[in-house]
């Protein structure tokens, strides 16, 4: 009999231990675990619910997952669930956690309620997806979804020859675009000013497109808006000019919650400017690392040329380790 944590409001364990039936009649909280699928063609994986299941038999689910178990970390339970539920088996490098948020929902007509820590994922398959043996008490049939697909099953509720989808219609748009994301990953550097740090990196990198996986790359700055070091752009601009290097953007772009969603990776030039965007944005659902980029300052001996060029080689290397990082692995392989 599997055994499942309880937890109390805040998630912290509170030594009990119930089986799943206990944990849904009392409304007890605990931990769950989802993942959407991208399979090896960017298809998304969607499955029909058995139609054995107490909740939303038959209909479809863009993820798979459940309820993690006593002993058992959220990464594990999600390798475990695909496994159990579609017969896929991935390792734990194509495991990408998103973010964890609070459920708390009660049904009436059965009487249970689900209180949880969900751990959001996204799988992202380096092998074609194979023979699949489906849990017959949890899942009828598996399909692969274009985005496009998916995207409309999700704005229209149902699919023709399909079904209808499980009415979580605002977590599966969520899990939609977080898989966009890492269908196509796009890479965001963050300063200040958008006059420097950033704009440079954004340049180097898009010297280097051939070589990368990532294509769609910008950068911006948490206080463009206030103009604020515009004296420093010139030095950027004779770092462009001298490395041959095509600057792109005319103007500074401003930092929003909106750029940051959408994109994959966030590369922070610095961990004060982490610090700060932490105060103006919603991080949760985003990728980042922040790195250790010193800015130049006026009157300083980093306001030279000579200054400003070491600085772009801390940009240059920093670039090349990240090529070489583990999450840049697992986002675009």
């Amino acid at each position: 009999m599997e055994l499942v944590d309880v937890l109390d409001s805040k998630g912290n364990k509170t030594g009990r231990k119930a089986t799943i039936d206990e944990v849904c009649d009392h409304g007890y909280w605990h931990h769950s675990v989802h993942g959407v699928i991208i399979a090896k063609d960017n298809k998304i994986v969607a499955q029909k619910r058995s139609r054995k299941m107490i909740m939303n038999p038959g209909l479809i689910e863009i993820s798979a997952g459940g309820i993690v178990n006593t002993g058992e970390s959220p990464d594990e339970a999600i390798v475990r669930e695909i496994k159990e539920e579609l017969g896929i088996d991935i390792d734990s490098s194509e495991v990408i956690y998103i973010n964890t948020k609070t459920y708390n929902k009660h049904y009436p007509e059965l009487n249970k309620t689900a209180k949880t820590f969900l751990h959001s994922y996204v799988i992202k398959l380096r092998n074609p997806i194979g023979h699949t043996k489906l849990e017959a008490s949890e899942s009828e049939s598996i399909y692969l979804l274009s985005l496009k697909k998916a995207k409309r099953l999700v704005r229209y509720h149902r699919l023709l020859r399909l079904g209808r989808v499980t009415p979580f219609y605002s977590y599966w748009r969520f899990s939609i675009a977080q898989a966009e994301k890492f269908m196509h990953p796009r890479l965001h550097f963050v300063c200040r000013g958008n006059t420097f740090r950033s704009r440079l990196a954004e340049e180097y990198w898009k010297s280097q497109i051939n070589d990368t996986n990532i294509t769609h790359v910008m950068s911006s700055g948490i206080e463009a808006d206030q103009r604020l070091n515009r004296g420093i752009s010139f030095l950027a601009k004779q770092l462009l000019a001298k490395h041959h290097l095509t600057n792109h953007k005319k103007s500074w772009t401003q930092t929003t919650q909106s750029n940051i969603d959408n994109s994959t990776i966030v590369i922070f030039m610095s961990k004060t400017i982490l610090a700060d965007a932490d105060k103006l944005f919603d991080l949760s659902s985003a990728k980042y690392v922040a790195w250790d980029i010193p800015d130049v300052k006026k009157n300083s001996k980093d306001a030279s040329t000579e200054g400003a060029e070491n600085i772009y080689q801390k940009i240059v290397t920093s670039i090349e380790d990240f090529k070489e990082s583990e999450l840049y692995r697992n986002i675009v392989n």
